[in-house]
This record gives C-alpha cells, structure tokens and sequence, in this order.
C-alpha cells in the first residue's frame, strides 16, 4: 500500500513513464448534451467524437475516451480517512470526466466501457435498475393463469 495521495490520473501518467511498464487501453462512451467538435488528447488520455450526426440543442451526443492505463492497477487499497478533506470515490475515468467537465464548462457522463484492449467489450456500471418496479411484474403474473376460454 502507498501514501501516493495523487490523483489517480496523474499517478498513471508518471506509471507509464517506467520503462516495460506493462499497460492496457479501455474506451468509454461519454454521453454530452453539448456541441462538442474536435478532440482533446492529453498524455496517456484522448477524448474525441464517436457520433456523427445532426443533432438539435440539448440532445445526447456521444463521445469516445480513450485510456491508457498502467499494470497493475494502481493500488486503491489504502484508505485515507485520516487525511483532512481527502474523498475519492472514483477510478481513472471519473477523474478525467470530471475534470474534462470543468474544464469545458459542458456537461459529460461517463457511460460503460465498450472497448478493451481492441476488442468490443460492453462492461457497464450501472448499479440499479432503470425501471426499480419491474420485478413486481412477474410478481403479478404469476397468480395470473394463461388459457383460452
């Protein structure tokens, strides 16, 4: 365990100066509302427009970020509750989402990864249920018996 209280995304940064410093690449959808054109690319961070299309105000748009991370992950094992101010509930993503936000002055949500290392992967991190009610559903079906007549 380290007393590296870093962010994370500046801890990766130095990680991958190491030499044979082994590493792996995740992809990210980002979900914007804003008109967003071009790309940002900073270090081992790159984010950049996947959809292309005529959108009007205020609809989704997405974007892509791209991450190139250090391995092994870095350890997030040690808490820090002893250190006066010092909250971190997220990873590398969040991080960089977070501030890229601020940054732009645009909102931006960090949807599920959906590329890893090259290959098409969906990897969601959506912890609860969109429709919370659903499963009182088959509940009700249950009792209900199916037949003609």
């Amino acid at each position: 365990m380290s007393d590296d209280i870093r962010l994370y995304f500046i801890r990766n940064i130095e990680a991958l100066k190491g030499k044979g410093v082994k590493s792996h690449v995740n992809e990210y959808e980002i979900i914007t509302d804003a008109h967003i054109v071009g790309s940002i690319k900073y270090g081992p961070y790159d984010m950049m427009i996947w959809e292309f299309s005529r959108k009007k105000t205020g609809e989704d748009r997405k974007l892509i970020l791209r991450i190139k991370e250090a391995f092994p992950l870095i350890d997030r094992t040690k808490k820090y509750d002893y250190y006066s101010g010092y909250y971190h509930g997220g990873h590398i993503a969040e991080e960089v989402i977070f501030f890229s936000s601020l940054f732009l002055r645009r909102r931006l949500k960090l949807g599920p990864i959906v590329r890893s290392n090259g290959v098409p992967r969906y990897f969601s991190f959506q912890e609860k249920s969109l429709v919370p009610n659903l499963y009182l559903v088959k509940v009700a079906l249950k009792n209900y018996v199916f037949g003609l007549g």
